[in-house]
């Protein structure tokens, strides 16, 4: 028999049916959280520069890297109050080290040690200098009669740079019997009774002359029928031109190689009975290789020798005219840096004296001033007296 469901059954059946599920929309992430995004983002990159920069070892590799250069920088300040120049470093290169987590570059610099800077004003200057940019900063010394002198220099104990000083050459005076000296006049020319108490002078002194000068040719026969050498006084451009003027037919940055080569003709042909040049001013001329090389062509067409005045420690003059197989020779000592203090032009032609006794020849360059005239006429007796011979310029070239 079929039971047959009743109301009962068909009210529970209802109350267990399962209701019918509602799904909700997930919300969007609004727009205005992406900014904050960003500057976690930020936080997050200054935070490890942070960490880089100040951890110990980071903070200490960050602090080495700065304290090389300065000490770099007070190496190269130091090396040129002491008289070096570019021509004076023979090498230079740099070596990475590595010590646990720091890194570093080691310099080392090959030089020529200037003939009267001696060793040990070179360690007192560096001592002094390097000190002052580091407390943590020693230096090692090394000095051997056989073996190049060096100076290591250490932060804390890592060596940061290694300075080799090696020995000038040594000038051995060819043919002579004791030392020599030259002294050139230059200026010649704009005062003709300043040139002729020099041409009578009883020395074979040089006059060098300047070509835009009306008087210079005719002053110049004057003092070649004296027995005096005569050359030429090529103006040239100096630093802080045009506000310092080297005069008429200066040799210019400006000018183009054409217009060089005219204008040293024309101041080559002013006075035909020249035996050499040395320049006038020229601090920058005289460092463009380009534009010296120039002038050396000249010369050497002309078989005339170049002093150089050393008017800049950079000049190129003396290394080019060598190169181009031209005779050459470089300025020892000024006389009359002080053209009215007669004590110090006595003193400084008594230094010309000297290095010339050391090394068997010496070039001075003095002016046509009274205090210098006046000092010739005291020194030159003196300097014969003590053995120094004074000879024309062009004995000490080659």
């Amino acid at each position: 028999m079929v039971q047959r469901p009743t109301r009962r059954t068909k009210a529970k059946k209802a109350s267990v049916r399962k209701k019918p599920s509602i799904r909700r929309r997930r919300k969007k992430p609004s727009s205005r959280f992406w900014p904050f995004l960003g500057l976690i983002g930020l936080f997050l990159a200054l935070g490890l520069i942070f960490l880089y920069l100040y951890r110990p070892s980071g903070r200490f590799q960050y602090q080495l890297s700065q304290r090389i250069d300065l000490l770099d920088n007070a190496i190269h300040s130091c090396l040129f109050e002491l008289g070096f120049s570019k021509r004076d470093i023979l090498s230079r290169e740099s070596v990475l080290r590595t010590s646990g987590t720091l890194s570093w570059k080691t310099s080392s610099i090959e030089l020529q040690l200037p003939k009267r800077t001696p060793f040990s004003q070179i360690k007192n200057h560096m001592r002094r200098d390097l000190s002052h940019v580091d407390r943590d900063v020693s230096l090692r010394f090394t000095e051997d009669p056989s073996q190049p002198s060096k100076i290591e220099v250490l932060v804390g104990d890592l060596l940061t740079h290694n300075l080799i000083f090696r020995l000038p050459e040594i000038r051995v005076p060819e043919k002579k019997v004791g030392p020599r000296i030259a002294i050139i006049i230059d200026d010649m020319g704009p005062s003709r009774r300043r040139a002729r108490q020099l041409i009578n002078l009883e020395a074979p002194l040089t006059l060098s002359f300047f070509p835009s000068s009306s008087n210079s040719g005719k002053l110049a026969q004057e003092a070649l029928e004296k027995g005096k050498e005569v050359i030429l006084h090529m103006p040239m451009e100096p630093k802080g031109f045009p506000g310092i003027n080297p005069g008429k037919g200066a040799l210019l940055m400006s000018m183009t190689d054409e217009e060089l080569h005219r204008q040293i003709r024309e101041n080559l042909d002013t006075i035909p009975s020249i035996k050499g040049v040395n320049n006038h001013m020229g601090s920058r001329f005289m460092e463009n290789e380009h534009r010296v090389n120039i002038l050396m062509q000249e010369l050497k067409a002309r078989e005339l020798f170049f002093l150089d005045s050393r008017t800049t420690a950079d000049t190129v003059g003396y290394r080019t005219a060598k190169e181009l197989g031209i005779k050459t020779g470089q300025r020892d000592v000024f006389l009359d840096n002080n053209r009215s203090d007669e004590a110090e032009i006595r003193k400084n032609i008594s230094e010309l004296a000297e290095i010339a006794k050391n090394e068997g020849k010496a070039i001075g360059i003095g002016h046509p001033h009274p205090a210098t005239i006046r000092s010739l006429r005291d020194m030159i007796p003196r300097l014969k007296e003590t053995g120094i011979e004074i000879v024309p310029l062009s004995e000490l070239m080659k």
